[in-house]
């Protein structure tokens, strides 16, 4: 079973609105095209607007609806300006505020959903993730086992590849690259402008 991590496309940061920037949108089209011929069998996304954007145009490149899953979503950061909040990492221990997640809840909401993936482990499933930085950070930590705090580098769109496979003596997951930008460039390694107006139809 192979699992794509995609992180949303770039967006607006409009207050009210995370809503995929023109450049967010070329982002999550580029990222479908790469995608496109990964065989992939699934798509799921978490339910913020960013990323359900990024889920559709990954659907029209692979010919599937993408499922929404609120297990997917960013850590939890409550209201904003609630003093004194520590970052999400860092929210270990003690009760947290009303609407705030804390580190412990958090990753235990994102392995719940990787534990409902791996109970069908078929070597045929290719399912693609679009979520948030953070949980990039959660799964790794989960699947590692570090107990650490560790903050990995995700650019946007960019893609994260494991593979489960219980029974190996090597171990059951291996990770075959993290962040890959490449389809993200064009052929002479630079990033490709922002388009103005962007379609992937």
């Amino acid at each position: 079973m192979h699992i794509f991590l995609v992180r949303h496309g770039r967006d607006s940061r409009v207050p009210g609105s995370r809503s995929l920037s023109p450049e967010g949108l070329r982002q999550a089209c580029s990222v479908g095209a790469r995608l496109s011929g990964q065989g992939v069998t699934e798509l799921w996304t978490s339910s913020l607007e960013r990323a359900r954007a990024t889920a559709q145009a990954i659907s029209w490149a692979v010919g599937l609806d993408p499922v929404v899953d609120r297990r997917l979503d960013e850590i939890r950061a409550g209201a904003a300006g609630i003093p004194d909040l520590p970052p999400p990492r860092e929210r270990r221990r003690g009760p947290a505020p009303d609407g705030v997640e804390s580190w412990g809840e958090f990753l235990e909401r994102v392995g719940c959903f990787l534990s409902s993936l791996c109970g069908v482990p078929d070597p045929r499933r290719r399912i693609v993730l679009v979520t948030h930085s953070g949980v990039f950070d959660a799964v790794f930590e989960i699947l590692c086992g570090t107990g650490a705090r560790v903050e990995l580098a995700v650019e946007n769109c960019a893609v994260t590849r494991w593979e489960y496979r219980p029974g190996s003596p090597a171990g059951a997951w291996l990770l075959h690259g993290h962040n890959d930008t490449a389809h993200l460039t064009n052929t002479s390694g630079r990033s490709e402008r922002p388009r103005e107006t962007v379609s992937c139809q």
